[in-house]
């Protein structure tokens, strides 16, 4: 996202660096928590651990971001205390839909490929 809107700091060298060593990092954590067949919804100090890697790597890109982006939700109010969305209600709709061949032979394809990897 940093780079899609240009912050300075995400088309950096270092940045990258950040990025490759918080992958590894997590990648390393995971592979322990794998290696002692630990389910990642556990909530062991080495599932605490590896949430730790992944927050910390979050905070330090927050930061980066810092007085460039406003976040807004849908309970954000002007300063009229208006909100700053209005969206009709709601509504689901059920369809069936129907493929054709050929859009078959392409989830088939993809669902496919998952499987084998």
């Amino acid at each position: 996202m940093g780079r899609l809107v240009g912050i300075p700091h995400f088309l950096t060298q270092r940045a990258h660096l950040e990025e490759k060593e918080d992958a590894a990092a997590q990648r390393k954590a995971r592979k322990a928590l794998l290696d002692e067949e630990l389910d990642l919804a556990d909530d062991s100090p080495e599932t605490r651990a590896l949430k730790t890697i992944a927050i910390s790597a979050a905070l330090r890109m927050q930061e980066q971001f810092e007085g460039r982006v406003i976040r807004r939700t849908l309970d954000s109010k002007d300063w009229e205390g208006n909100s700053l969305l209005v969206l009709p209600p709601f509504k689901q709709i059920y369809a069936t839909l129907t493929l054709t061949d050929r859009e078959l032979g392409i989830v088939e394809n993809l669902a496919q490929q998952a499987k084998d990897r």
